[in-house]
């Protein structure tokens, strides 16, 4: 439990790194790419600690039980969060590092981009959540709070770094765009308008939807719902 919580802090905090004047400094002395590539493997490194920590760790007494019903309900609501992840992952997004210049071409949002302009991390919180009502035991609540606090100030502060990159063209972006799902489009700001590579990756989400319900037993040692 120990390596757990020491593998998460660590993760926490390095991610958020990039909001803090450091990065500049760090930035400035080794370029964007090196930053991007140390960054990148040194999250890569901490998620795997994470994962085999949390593997290792004893389950520990329930605080709650959620029952058939929830394990349901959450089989259904893993719907949302693998497209808003898988077209999140796969979309191209101004709000990605490195990826302002989409900006020079339009700053109407389409796709999912309509429905929130980080569904990367929204996908990833709504995972986190939904996993930490199902499992209530000290080392998943570790394990999945550690990234339900990495992925929402996540968005907050990618809103800052890009507002400060990107000037005027973020703020127009962003001024037609929500962070919180379909808000945008509720508003009448956004209006949803899938590509035929959009659909295309929502299949590929439903599809990996579906194999994980049916393989999660199998490959994680608990069943779901459905």
């Amino acid at each position: 439990m120990t390596g757990l919580v020491i593998a998460s802090l660590l993760f926490v905090a390095m991610h958020l790194l990039p909001s803090l004047p450091l990065r500049a400094v760090v930035v400035g002395r080794i370029g964007l790419r090196a930053w991007l590539g140390l960054f990148s493997l040194a999250s890569g490194v901490l998620l795997v600690w994470m994962i085999l920590a949390y593997a290792d760790a004893p389950p520990g007494e329930a605080l709650w039980v959620a029952g058939i019903g929830w394990r349901n309900t959450m089989a259904a609501l893993m719907l949302p969060a693998f497209v808003l992840v898988v077209l999140g992952a796969l979309a191209p997004n101004p709000a990605a590092v490195m990826a302002g210049g989409l900006l020079q071409r339009t700053t109407t949002p389409a796709g999912i981009l309509a429905v929130t302009r980080h569904p990367l991390n929204t996908g990833i919180a709504l995972w986190a959540a939904l996993h930490l009502v199902a499992r209530p035991e000290a080392p998943a609540l570790v394990f999945f709070g550690s990234l339900l606090a990495t992925a929402v100030p996540g968005s907050v502060l990618q809103d800052r770094r890009k507002a400060v990159e990107l000037g005027q063209k973020w703020n127009e972006w962003r001024a037609k765009t929500s962070a919180i799902p379909f808000a945008s489009m509720l508003a009448g700001r956004s209006r949803l308008a899938f590509s035929r590579a959009d659909w295309l990756r929502l299949a590929i989400a439903v599809a990996a939807w579906a194999a994980m319900l049916h393989l999660h037993g199998w490959l994680i040692g608990v069943p779901v719902g459905l």
